[in-house]
């Protein structure tokens, strides 16, 4: 059985950013609140607030744990307490993307099923990822795009 998260180092990055971006707002709105208010005070929560609450609602909807059982594939959304899944031979193709940054490679898989489902990950930000990409090279080798 294959397990893939989100990794936790990504999740810490988003998460600290997160929370850092909402103490820097919530203590400007304090000084607004209190009456001592400069121009730049205004510019940080309408911009910071906005910002780190749609990152927030972004990582919560895309949080996913996809569970690999033989060939069934099932993706959960814990957040949006929701989820599908799909037997391997419901993929209609898949690709892996190798993009070259100045610091290493770039990998994501993007896996399409006859459901219109698309489920990408990512090496950087999931766990697993080479296990994922051997299961689909195993058993979906032929639905693999070029």
């Amino acid at each position: 059985m294959i397990v893939s998260k989100p990794k936790l180092n990504a999740l810490f990055a988003i998460g600290l950013f997160v929370l850092i971006s909402f103490s820097l707002g919530f203590i400007n709105l304090n000084i607004i609140i209190q009456g001592g208010a400069r121009w730049y005070n205004f510019l940080i929560v309408f911009t910071i607030l906005p910002l780190a609450l749609i990152i927030l609602i972004r990582q919560l909807a895309g949080y996913k744990i996809i569970t690999i059982d033989k060939d069934t594939i099932k993706v959960a959304h814990p957040f949006l307490l929701k989820g599908f899944g799909f037997k391997a031979k419901e993929i209609t193709g898949w690709e892996e993307t190798v993009i070259k940054t100045k610091n290493g490679f770039f990998r994501e898989l993007s896996i399409h099923t006859e459901t219109n489902n698309l489920l990408k990950l990512t090496l950087q930000e999931n766990s697993n990822y080479e296990k994922v990409k051997d299961f689909l090279q195993k058993n979906a080798a032929m639905k693999k795009m070029k």
